[in-house]
């Protein structure tokens, strides 16, 4: 069961830091203050943060949350390539 106020797709992204590494590099605030990834061609940017870069967040938390409790490295730090 999710915890309250997580959000599923947070949990799901938690074990894959590769996904949400990727999304906090790619899901950045644009010059127009929206996201830049999320675009549409009738309403432009959504906001920023985005729901996926929201996410992302919430996911680097939990796995941070979750080696912490483990007592093993965390997979929080940007890995290569980020």
């Amino acid at each position: 069961m999710t915890p309250p106020g997580v959000s599923a797709l947070a949990v799901a992204l938690a074990p894959a830091p590769e996904v949400w590494r990727k999304l906090l590099a790619t899901h950045v605030r644009a010059g127009d203050g929206g996201c830049a990834v999320c675009r549409s061609q009738v309403s432009g940017a959504q906001s920023w943060p985005c729901s996926l870069h929201r996410a992302a967040v919430a996911a680097q938390e939990i796995a941070g949350a979750d080696a912490a409790r483990r007592g093993v490295p965390s997979a929080t730090e940007p890995g290569p390539g980020c």
